[in-house]
């Protein structure tokens, strides 16, 4: 599973990762149908509690004025529940 940042013209991303450690800038790339996209991968995933993010527009060099978090669910790690299944109760 993978995390994409998709917005509708170019951008550069400045993001880090649980509480913005390990901050990098990154552009977009042209996801088409009008979207430009990021990609944080499964590897970074794994190993974090979050993402932080913002971005600038390519176009205008103006930057979004606002951060951004996702959370990311560390238990959906071991797979599917068995919570409903049949006898489970």
């Amino acid at each position: 599973m993978a995390l994409i940042i998709a917005l509708p013209r170019a951008a550069r991303i400045h993001w880090g990762t649980n509480g913005w450690q390990n901050a990098a800038d990154d552009e977009t790339q042209d996801a088409g149908l009008g979207l430009h996209g990021f990609e944080v991968t499964e590897s970074v995933l794994s190993q974090v509690r979050s993402i932080n993010f913002t971005f600038q527009w390519r176009d205008t060099q103006d930057w979004v004025g606002k951060d951004f978090l996702v959370a990311i669910d560390g238990a959906n790690d071991a797979g599917p529940s068995n919570d409903d299944a049949p006898g489970s109760r």
